[in-house]
């Protein structure tokens, strides 16, 4: 499929010909910045109606998709040399000056939007004139609908400024952690490392010298502050804007779900655990164990040589597999090789794992870094669902041009599927080959979809007793935590799984129930391909695209529901589960 010398490095001149291209873009980029705010800090907002609305909402697009290019360059430069100094100052200038410039006048242009009031923004959200901001108007709204007196808000703000210092000593504390093994001192990301090795020796080390780490004392005190701290944070926000209901309140309402399809999602994931027992015992069965032990949950499955696959026939598989599934599809992922929009092998200093990056006012770019294996391939396909899902949603509007959190992973998901089983049906000839990969896959699929589910059951746990007025320390995190692992590993791991703790975790502390959007996506993406499979596919590819087109246009739970798909129902996680349960009975039976 391509023919031509694939080009593997980014061709950054797609933005900016040169450094001063850019530089002299920032700059009127700033002038214009400063044209919009003065022209709406004169106007009062409370007086806007649909018609002065729109007009605001359409000159706000507009500047976005012209300012926010410079801003991506930066990002695409700093991934690629991450420790170029010059660089990193120049970005701190512009970053300086952008917060002096304009810092405070959008926080007051955010405050004279709200200033409209709950009330006429769902008033306006229904008007003729602004169905194209439908939703966008709805999110504004939901945003405002506990907002308290502008001084109290303005309070918490600096109280949130306050609290981030907090998120800095988790970071910075556990960044700089190191771990003795054998008189060998080794850093996080060293350790990291060793605890998914093949050789159950540096596993078991590993896992003992982490465990140590974090079981000190003084490590446990500060590590559970931080997290009490956190939990306050919420239940103190909640409390003064007189919110009840849901400790997850704030979450659900940035990625646009009800508390009753999360609640759902929770309760279904944890009736299909059993799904993960029958997984970890085949787990141990290929690492010739009665019963794993904790340092060998995340131990891979090797029973082969490792099968290399260069990019060059790693991309003309996938690429094979995707103009099968669309020819739309092939020929925007081939168009993004073709202009260079591929970075694809490691190299010294630049950013680790992989994404995929866009904005309606630019193009997406993909970064890799590609080692010749099959599960770099299926990364690969992962990263050009994303960059596919943005060419769909980015026909719609700037403010409808993205996705919320948990829709974020419905093509990269399923395009990683579709790939998968490719591979499995064709590349891989031996029994030995296809369960190590299904088995690999399997280890992703529990890592995303049950594990996100455990640390999202332990954090509303901890919060609603704070919300209850019942006060939590380490010691009780540990307890809950454990009781937490009890449920989800049930008797296939022996009693020492401690280690695994919460402390660990960043998101617990930095976004609160980040992760249930994780789950969300991988068992949305599982019932897509299911349907696939099931029904005619011309009809699929176009409900499909649809989805991919809507962008945030609606709210996930809507659209969904057009589309035939109820995400509330016994049929959704039946058919999600179907997909995962297959892969283990294939393992089963080989």
């Amino acid at each position: 499929i391509m023919q031509n010398k694939i080009k593997t490095n980014w061709d950054l001149k797609l933005l900016y010909k040169s450094i001063e291209e850019f530089e002299t873009d920032i700059k009127q980029n700033f002038d214009l910045i400063d044209v919009f705010l003065t022209k709406y800090e004169m106007l009062d907002f409370k007086k806007f109606n649909s018609t002065s609305l729109k007009q605001f909402l359409i000159e706000d697009e507009e500047l976005s998709l012209l300012t926010n290019k410079p801003f991506y360059y930066l990002s695409y430069l700093s991934s690629l040399d991450t420790q170029n100094q010059e660089l990193i100052k120049k970005s701190q200038k512009i970053g300086i000056e952008y917060n002096n410039l304009f810092r405070d006048r959008l926080l007051n242009l955010s405050d004279r939007i709200n200033s409209i009031g709950y009330t006429k923004l769902i008033k306006f959200s229904k008007s003729k004139d602004l169905k194209n901001y439908k939703n966008h108007l709805n999110k504004i709204a939901q945003a405002i609908k506990y907002k308290l007196d502008p001084k109290i808000e303005s309070a918490l703000l600096k109280t949130n400024d306050v609290l981030s210092y907090g998120n800095n000593i988790f970071n910075e504390l556990s960044n700089s952690f190191t771990y003795i093994i054998d008189d060998v001192e080794y850093t996080s990301e060293e350790i990291s490392t060793k605890w998914i090795s093949p050789i159950e020796d540096e596993r078991k080390k590993a896992l003992d010298a982490m465990y140590n780490k974090y079981n000190e004392t003084s490590n446990k005190i500060i590590f559970g502050n931080l997290y009490s701290m956190t939990c306050m944070d919420t239940i103190v926000s909640m409390k003064l804007k007189n919110i009840k209901e849901d400790v997850m309140v704030f979450r659900n309402i940035s990625e646009e779900m009800d508390s009753d399809v999360v609640d759902s999602m929770i309760t279904n994931v944890k009736s299909k655990y059993d799904l993960f027992h029958r997984f970890l015992k085949l787990k141990a069965k290929y690492l010739n164990k009665d019963k794993l032990e904790a340092h060998d949950l995340y131990a891979p499955i090797t029973l082969t040589d490792v099968k290399k696959i260069p990019f060059e026939e790693g991309l003309d598989l996938y690429l094979k597999v995707i103009k099968k599934f669309d020819n739309e599809f092939y020929w925007y992922s081939k168009e993004m090789v073709d202009e260079g929009r591929l970075d694809v092998f490691p190299k010294k200093n630049k950013r680790g794992g992989a994404f995929s990056s866009s904005d309606k006012a630019i193009n997406s770019f993909i970064l890799l870094n590609y080692t010749d294996t099959f599960q770099d391939v299926s990364t690969l396909a992962h990263e050009f669902g994303h960059s596919i899902h943005s060419y769909y949603y980015n026909k719609q509007n700037y403010n409808n041009a993205g996705v919320s959190l948990c829709l974020v992973e419905t093509a990269s998901i399923f395009n990683e599927t579709i790939v998968r089983q490719y591979i499995l049906d064709n590349n891989l000839k031996t029994k030995e080959e296809k369960i190590e990969f299904v088995m690999s896959y399997l280890d992703a699929i529990f890592g995303t979809t049950y594990r996100q589910i455990l640390y999202t059951s332990f954090e509303k746990r901890v919060h609603e007793s704070f919300l209850n007025d019942i006060p939590l320390t380490y010691e009780d995190y540990d307890k809950m935590w454990q009781e937490e692992l009890n449920e989800m590993y049930g008797d296939t791991v022996k009693d020492s799984y401690k280690w695994i703790s919460w402390q660990r975790i960043p998101h617990i502390y930095n976004t609160p129930f980040y992760c249930y959007s994780y789950t969300f996506g991988n068992l949305l993406s599982f019932y897509l391909y299911n349907m696939y499979n099931k029904m005619d596919k011309n009809k699929f590819k176009k409900m499909y695209k649809s989805i991919l087109e809507s962008g945030c246009s609606k709210r996930p739970y809507e659209l969904l529901l057009e589309k035939g798909i109820d995400v509330k129902s016994e049929d959704f996680y039946k058919n999600s589960f179907e997909i995962i349960e297959k892969f283990i009975i294939f393992v089963e039976n080989i």
